[in-house]
């Protein structure tokens, strides 16, 4: 999850992408995995720690 984190923060690629990157197959369960382990989903993390500068 860590990785999950560093890429949502530091870059723009899809939340699919990332979840491929860290090993999901199914995006859909990546979120649900995530979401149960940080209380929100991938793109409303994103939105709170937005770094990527755009």
């Amino acid at each position: 999850m860590e990785k999950t984190c560093e890429l949502l923060k530091h870059s723009r690629l899809k939340i699919y992408e990332i979840c491929e990157q860290v090993g999901y197959v199914d995006p859909k369960y990546f979120s649900k995995v995530f979401q149960k382990h940080f209380s929100m989903t991938p793109n409303e993390f994103r939105l709170k720690n937005d770094r990527a500068g755009i």
